[in-house]
């Protein structure tokens, strides 16, 4: 085993394993987010077990403890038990399933009778999200999914593997599954369709198949354990490989624990749980051993001629080497690169605390023909496309791990000498959102951009509530004018790392050019947030003054003055940069939701329909990132106030009539109850929402395409408005009316919502394309004395004049201003406009028209036309 290898932090084995029973062994192992470990396996005998360690003493390792343990009698012919938290934040509820029987258990009472099931098929693997459980099925292309209540709420086909291939292990996280295949793939899965997203591949060449997988969605990792020894850890948006290292023999399991920083193993044989901090395994050690690995051999050549080192120096240390004639191609790749970094460390051009040498070196070679002046260790992304390469992101880790070290000394009172570091105030931690700055493409968010003078002026981003204000001479005074440039940064790019109620529910920009300002500059930023009116409102600012090209690195700003109004945050600002704020979480009553149905657009002979609901933060942007993507066109779109609770009440999702009675909801036989869904309490309070999908069928008597009425709501017995809505979808109008007519207010200055012409006394028939909206002036309608007149005619989204009756209808119609104002009309002229919703049959159709007179600044005034 390497030394990477070596670097245990805790071995826990049960005393079964110790004694002088044999026949036992580890099958499999999970976490809750408080430390604790959960771990199953079997006897010889088939009699099988469950046994869980205690993680609350974490900073005292050796007081890991068992607090519970259970053996279970054989079950008909199955050998094999599975084991997860219920819930995470609970470690005495348990979900286990062996064979065909799913069942949860209470470890504090085991006498509660508490749901169980039977699927259809050999289960071999179990994985929780907050509120839903995946069981993966023997023989089977498929991952079952169960409520809480162990009733089947849907089935994930997975695409693209062959006949007789089926999930080995399973992990899930917000939107997308990660299975390892009985034939040893490892896949990305959507969670909506069961396509294949990504596939993560043995980088080394060395073992066939792979055993088990690991995901943290905090840390942006993905841990692969290849042929039961060698675990290699990859970037999760992009399959790269940064991190090698080989471990015991008969390993069978793999986990990441967030909460401590570790990756942890379990031994099928041995029994043991052995866990490996990640902060010792990104270190000196471990970049030597992985870039051995992970670097081609053109590359091994190019190093060797940037340092200067000879083929003689390389042969001399492969010959003292143990020589093995019977290596591979790729072995002896690997010999000779650990020799060159061995020279290279021997000639003092590398060691653990400018180890940022070697990024400059890869990045430099690789992109010389491309652009001889580039300069700087992280700006050669042309070797791994538009990410940093594995060999940055690893020598990023040792950098970071040097540092923390040198910290640690200095504190001590001990100086390390020879320390440099070219990156001064820059950190990366393994928590922390790779989101670099300049890479960014500025057409890839809603940005603006304008000239500002010694006179001052003011910098807006349409429809977002983002406001710079600069006031005179606030600018430097070396130019009479600068350009400055502002855009927002949409929340699933830069997640908020404190987990409570108010997180990622604020807006967030970046400002440049960073300019030394002579007078504070006011900033407004948007929140979507609900807050208490008698307490003091209080909140952090951030701002992230990281390098060109480096990682984001948030720093509280406490000089910052600021003011927390209902919608807004106000702030005072002497520098432009990156700059978000969190409102304290003890004054938020509730969060500002979007709830959506959506649909894919429907073929006339469809027979199976897909629909979902979900929700997002009420912030710009966030619109763009549903599920689904560009798959669905959004039906509907309505406000809801998400409650702070102690109980966490969760999003409850309700179909409540399907139209025409043709049509019906896909039923399972373990699941009675399809109409009625939920959206666990976290992933709205805590993260930025999420879907539930339902699928309609059709049968051979139903005539056209389905209108759904969907209900959404929180808890009945609060009293509060908007907590509760009502939503449509109707198929067969959606692909027929733009999802952004009345529901979004992104465009409603876009010249694609509105239209103007000029009218003469031959009147006009004025349209706004692809929308429906028609406005007919018959002849000689007008007022006056003949003259030509503008007119125009512009879409106003419901979003800015909501209803304020709540009901099925509400937000449905499409509304609209006609300008000027100060035409009359002496004939009645035709104004058509669009909804989409459906009626009954041979029913009396009935609507109030209103319209709204506004005078200079006034609020304007809802009137009720009676004709």
């Amino acid at each position: 085993m390497s030394e990477v290898g070596r670097r245990i932090i805790l071995i826990v084995q049960h005393e079964r394993f110790t004694t002088k029973q044999h026949g036992y062994q580890l099958e499999y192992l999970t976490l809750d987010l408080s430390g604790n470990i959960a771990v199953s396996g079997y006897h010889s005998s088939r009699r099988t077990y469950i046994d869980l360690y205690s993680g609350n003493n974490s900073d005292s390792r050796d007081k890991l403890k068992l607090f519970y343990s259970k053996e279970f009698e054989k079950y008909s012919y199955y050998w094999y038990r599975y084991v997860s938290f219920l819930d995470k934040n609970v470690s005495s509820k348990l979900v286990t399933c062996i064979g065909d029987k799913i069942e949860i258990i209470d470890t504090k009472d085991e006498s509660k009778v508490l749901p169980s099931c039977r699927v259809n098929g050999r289960t071999t693997c179990l994985a929780v999200r907050e509120g839903e459980i995946f069981i993966g099925l023997r023989v089977s292309q498929t991952v079952l999914v169960f409520n809480n209540d162990l009733k089947e709420t849907k089935y994930i086909r997975i695409k693209g593997i062959e006949d007789g291939d089926w999930p080995r292990d399973l992990q899930v996280i917000t939107d997308a599954v990660f299975v390892c295949t009985q034939y040893g793939r490892v896949l990305s899965l959507s969670v909506y369709d069961g396509s294949i997203v990504s596939e993560y591949t043995d980088t080394t060449a060395m073992y066939a198949g792979a055993w088990s997988i690991a995901v943290s969605e905090e840390m942006n990792l993905v841990a692969v354990l290849w042929g039961r020894r060698r675990i290699i850890v990859y970037s999760l948006n992009k399959n790269k490989s940064f991190l090698v290292f080989d471990v015991d023999n008969d390993v069978t399991r793999i986990r990441i624990s967030d909460r401590d920083r570790m990756i942890i193993i379990g031994n099928k044989k041995t029994g043991e749980i052995q866990m490996y901090s990640l902060k010792q395994l990104f270190s000196f050690e471990a970049m030597k051993w992985t870039l051995a690995y992970i670097v081609s051999p053109d590359e091994c050549e190019e190093l060797q001629k940037f340092f200067g080192v000879t083929e003689e120096e390389i042969q001399r240390r492969l010959e003292a080497g143990d020589e093995d004639n019977k290596l591979s191609y790729k072995q002896k790749t690997v010999r000779k690169m650990g020799c060159l970094l061995t020279v290279i460390e021997e000639k003092g051009h590398l060691n653990p605390y400018n180890v940022d040498i070697l990024t400059d070196a890869v990045s430099t070679l690789g992109d010389k023909n491309h652009n001889p002046d580039l300069k700087g260790p992280m700006e050669g992304y042309s070797l791994y496309g538009n990410e940093p390469s594995p060999l940055g992101l690893l020598s990023h880790g040792v950098v970071e791990a040097a540092e923390a070290r040198r910290t640690e000394e200095l504190e001590s009172g001990r100086r390390m000498e020879g320390y440099h570091s070219k990156r001064k105030g820059w950190r990366l931690t393994l928590h922390e959102t790779t989101v670099q700055g300049e890479p960014l493409s500025l057409s890839s968010y809603t940005s603006r951009k304008t000239i500002i003078t010694k006179v001052g002026g003011t910098l807006e981003i349409s429809n977002t509530g983002i406001l710079l204000v600069i006031p005179p001479n606030a600018l430097p005074s070396d130019k009479d004018e600068h350009e400055i440039h502002m855009r927002y940064i949409p929340r699933r790019a830069v997640k908020d790392q404190v987990k409570c109620f108010s997180s990622n529910s604020t807006a967030v920009v970046e400002i440049f050019p960073n300019l030394s300002l002579q007078h504070s500059v006011r900033l407004s930023l948007p929140h979507c947030l609900v807050l208490q009116q008698n307490l003091e409102r209080k909140a952090k600012i951030f701002a992230s003054h990281h390098e060109k090209g480096t990682h984001l690195f948030w720093e509280e700003q406490k000089d910052v003055s600021y003011h927390i109004e209902d919608t807004t945050c106000i702030m005072l600002l002497n520098s432009f940069s990156w700059y978000k704020y969190c409102i304290d979480d003890e004054i938020v009553i509730a969060k500002k939701i979007v709830v959506y149905t959506a649909a894919q657009e429907p073929k006339p002979h469809d027979d199976v329909v897909r629909i979902e609901v979900g929700c997002y933060p009420d912030l710009p942007g966030q619109e763009e990132d549903i599920p689904g993507g560009q798959n669905l066109v959004v039906a509907h779109k309505k406000i809801l106030y998400f409650l702070k609770s102690e109980k966490q009440h969760p999003l409850q999702i309700s179909l409540n009539d399907i139209f025409p009675s043709g049509w019906q909801c896909r039923r399972t036989s373990n699941f009675t109850d399809t109409l009625s869904k939920k959206i666990p309490y976290s992933k709205i309070s805590r993260e930025f929402g999420d879907s539930c999908v339902y699928i309609l069928e059709k049968s051979s008597h139903a005539a056209g395409m389905p209108l759904c009425v969907f209900t959404a709501s929180q808890d009945k017995d609060v009293e509060m408005d908007n907590i509760a809505v009502q939503l449509a979808v109707n198929l067969q109008v959606i692909e027929k009316v733009p999802p952004n007519i009345g529901v979004t207010g992104n465009q409603c200055e876009s010249s694609l919502l509105k239209a103007e012409t000029n009218i003469t006394k031959s009147g006009v028939k004025l349209e706004i394309p692809g929308t429906g909206v028609e406005l007919k002036i018959p002849p000689n309608a007008l007022e006056g004395n003949g003259e030509d007149h503008l007119i125009g005619m512009r879409i106003i989204p419901c979003r800015i004049i909501e209803d304020q009756v709540t009901s099925l209808s509400s937000n449905a119609c499409t509304a609209v201003e006609v300008y000027p104002h100060t035409i009359s009309l002496r004939q009645p002229a035709k104004l058509k406009l669009p909804h989409c919703l459906a009626f009954y049959e041979d029913s009396y159709l009935r609507a109030r028209i209103f319209t709204n007179y506004q005078i200079g600044g006034a609020q304007p005034s809802g009137r009720k036309i009676q004709n």
